[in-house]
């Protein structure tokens, strides 16, 4: 584990895509400033690393309505309608509470 995060902290530290110069930036990168990739180098990078495209956030459905019915206000009402019940119905109407 202590390899895996010297090598990710090692590998972070290389980063300098902000302190290179355009120049240098368009040489690591193999692009012509004015025309860009060519066709065939387009092509072999979308085969190596896939289309460019932005993936679709994860659905959180479930978490969202848990989250309101749980969180703030909701979790406030759903402990009063249990004491409204129980205030109604009464504790000697149910099983768990006749030993008592």
């Amino acid at each position: 584990m202590l390899t895996l995060l010297r090598f990710v902290l090692l590998d972070l530290s290389e980063l300098d895509w902000h302190k290179v110069s355009i120049d240098e930036a368009l040489r690591r990168l193999a692009v012509a400033p004015k025309t860009g990739l060519e066709a065939a180098q387009a092509q072999r990078r979308a085969a190596q690393f896939g289309a460019n495209r932005i993936s679709p956030p994860p659905s959180r459905t479930l978490l969202k309505v848990l989250g309101w019915v749980f969180g703030g206000f909701g979790s406030l009402l759903l402990a009063a309608s249990v004491v409204c019940f129980i205030a109604w119905y009464g504790l000697s109407h149910l099983s768990f509470f006749r030993g008592l």
